[in-house]
């Protein structure tokens, strides 16, 4: 262990960001029960834990903040997060260097309790109007619990609207807990048709769909922001997708790995060393012959009959069923 640093009654839930130029390492704390926290930047090289503590945001002697959940993305010498809390939290840009707020916008507003999980996205040189005249913007996007894609200017914090004058999208399939990532993505429509590659975000939502929405001011049909997307085996996401070499990858709650190709190529068209299988080791497996579909259940609150089936001093027949019209909070129910 070379160095570590340590809150008193604070968690770090979120992973932390490292800012090579500025060899600075970033973290947001979740204090006071969950209900706020801080920005914190940490000096690695230092061998004095003293002086490990470069600032905080906001700095320890001024009230905290909401609660940071998600890792924070550092560009354009300031760092992104995306807080929770009662009010559904704010987005922030602070100076990486000295650790003053640029600016702070609404991420969503709630009337519960919510906390973001979701990093905000930086992309840089954004033709966010599709207008080769016009210079190009940074745009920071943030994925929010109610299941829309809010977008600002990285630089100045002022929301980037489309042509329906909207810097968030429609409500997607469900809350957004996975991070997004930006790449491009082809654009079909039901029948195959390829309108060609698209700037997107590209974001899963926690109703097991991975979704592809414009990055730029163009909108579909319906005036949303959604244009492609992929519904996944599992019925909840959590995970975040990667890209790599016209590749992408995401993992869902079922335990599947998935890999789409971005470019809509077909088997005809891949590399052939794409093509070779991944085999599993270890045990064979082995068949289930079991046809459960008459299988009688016995449900009961008596630990002991649970106990005594488990080791074998009952058989699961032998067993009465105990089931009240409702369960207290807590109670434990055996089957």
């Amino acid at each position: 262990l070379k160095w570590e640093y340590r809150l008193r009654s604070a968690s770090f839930v979120g992973a932390p960001a490292y800012d090579a130029s500025r060899d600075t390492v970033f973290i947001g704390s979740v204090e006071g029960g969950g209900f706020f926290g801080r920005l914190y930047a940490l000096d690695p090289t230092t061998t004095d834990n003293n002086r490990r503590l470069k600032w905080a945001y906001p700095p320890l002697d001024q009230d905290p903040i909401e609660p940071i959940t998600a890792t924070p993305a550092v560009a354009r010498g300031k760092v992104y997060i995306n807080t929770g809390g009662i009010d559904g939290g704010l987005t922030y840009a602070i100076n990486a260097s000295n650790g003053q707020l640029v600016w702070k916008q609404p991420a969503q507003r709630t009337t519960i309790l919510s906390f973001s999980y979701s990093s905000p996205l930086v992309v840089e040189g954004l033709d966010f109007d599709n207008d080769p005249n016009t210079p190009p913007v940074s745009a920071v996007f943030v994925g929010t619990t109610l299941g829309r894609m809010i977008a600002y200017n990285a630089d100045t914090g002022d929301p980037l609207r489309g042509s329906d004058n909207q810097n968030f999208s429609e409500r997607l399939s469900g809350s957004i807990f996975s991070s997004p990532v930006f790449t491009q993505v082809n654009d079909t429509d039901p029948q195959g048709t390829d309108f060609g590659a698209k700037p997107a975000i590209v974001v899963g939502t926690n109703a097991g769909e991975l979704v592809a929405l414009h990055a730029t001011n163009a909108r579909n049909a319906r005036g949303g922001w959604l244009f492609e997307g992929w519904k996944l085996y599992a019925d909840t996401l959590f995970a975040s997708p990667a890209v790599l070499d016209d590749w992408l990858y995401i993992a869902d709650d079922a335990g599947v790995v998935y890999a789409f190709n971005l470019r809509g190529l077909n088997a005809s068209q891949l590399p052939g060393e794409l093509g070779d299988e991944m085999w599993q080791t270890g045990p064979e497996t082995r068949p289930d012959q079991g046809d459960f579909s008459h299988t009688k259940v016995t449900v009961t609150l008596n630990k002991q009959d649970a106990d005594d089936v488990l080791t074998g001093r009952k058989k699961p027949d032998e067993v009465v069923g105990d089931w009240p019209k409702a369960l207290e909070w807590g109670q434990t129910f055996y089957v």
